[in-house]
């Protein structure tokens, strides 16, 4: 039997929408994970989800989470770890606000 290019197109669909399919399905998974664990997502944790195709990718992140390693450690939340620290950064430290003392008013 001779398969026409309508039926190419139709199977080349199908392949790519299993695919498709296939990625998202991960991603819900590893996605589901992460909420379970911590509670909720974080908004740069979802934009890198969302943004790799790589089932590989997603299935090592998938394995590593299910372990109980943390996002940061993994490299899902875009935050490098420092060498040697807990991957915090110390917050600006403000000066104390001055207060101006006035003289009392006279009272009448």
């Amino acid at each position: 039997m001779v398969k026409s290019y309508a039926d190419e197109l139709v199977a080349r669909g199908r392949k790519q929408g299993r695919e498709e399919g296939l990625i998202q399905g991960r991603r819900d998974v590893l996605l589901g994970l992460i909420r379970r664990k911590r509670g909720r997502i974080p908004v740069v944790v979802k934009a890198t989800v969302a943004r790799t195709t790589s089932v590989t990718e997603l299935d090592r992140w998938i394995g590593e989470v299910s372990d109980g390693l943390d996002v940061r450690a993994i490299g899902l939340s875009g935050v490098k770890r420092a060498r040697g620290g807990n991957g915090h950064r110390k917050p600006p430290t403000r000066a104390p606000k001055r207060r101006i003392r006035t003289a009392p008013s006279p009272r009448p």
